[in-house]
């Protein structure tokens, strides 16, 4: 019985924490996004030089917490089990250009190459959550742009196996960046772990795995 009832609370703890997660991210996101909004309008403003560059430090910090709020509320979704996956049919090719366009602009300061290598055999036409696909890959790509000073960027898509309805694909992104010691491969898949002490004050994010 006292087993029962300690399991109980420690449950409705975790329910509650991530409620909280959910609201705190929530709460925190409406400023955040009136910020962001009012830093975009100052920025059509006439300013001077410094001006200028200090509402760009306003807008890239304000960027910078907006993804780590929306990473801890998406976090806290997966935990509670209210991420949903959607099927619907996208075009893969029209998602992968997408994503290229998204990001041309931040990997032109640091002059990386971005390729997308996708195997011809590979309908264009496909049924699943295009959402959910962009944001991994936003993602994926958004770190290797943040560990990479040179080099580039790769995306490749492979198809792995296939019947008459269905094709599994492989989805690789991979890069030129600082890498990862092999001996920290399993602490990067746990909660807030990164694979140096450093990282999220060099990089910056919350290191969710």
């Amino acid at each position: 019985e006292q087993l029962n009832e300690s399991e109980k609370k420690v449950r409705e703890a975790v329910i509650v924490k991530e409620n909280f997660m959910a609201n705190m991210s929530h709460e925190i996101r409406t400023p955040m996004n009136a910020i962001l909004g009012f830093t975009n309008l100052l920025k059509k403003e006439p300013l001077n030089e410094k001006s200028s560059e200090f509402v760009s430090s306003i807008q890239n910090s304000g960027e910078s917490l907006l993804e780590i709020i929306n990473d801890i509320l998406d976090f806290s979704k997966i935990e509670a089990g209210m991420m949903r996956i959607e099927s619907n049919p996208f075009s893969l090719r029209a998602l992968l250009h997408s994503v290229q366009t998204m990001f041309a602009t931040k990997i032109q300061p640091k002059d990386l190459s971005f390729k997308v290598n996708i195997e011809t055999s590979i309908p264009d036409l496909l049924i699943g959550d295009s959402v959910r696909l962009t944001q991994i890959l936003v993602n994926l790509v958004n770190n290797a742009i943040k560990f990479t000073d040179r080099g580039g960027i790769e995306i490749n898509i492979t198809a792995d196996k296939k019947t008459e309805d269905r094709t599994e694909i492989l989805f690789s992104v991979k890069d030129t960046g600082i890498g990862i010691p092999s001996h920290k491969m399993e602490a990067i898949f746990e909660r807030f772990q990164q694979a140096d002490e450093d990282t999220t004050r060099k990089y910056g994010g919350t290191g969710l795995g």
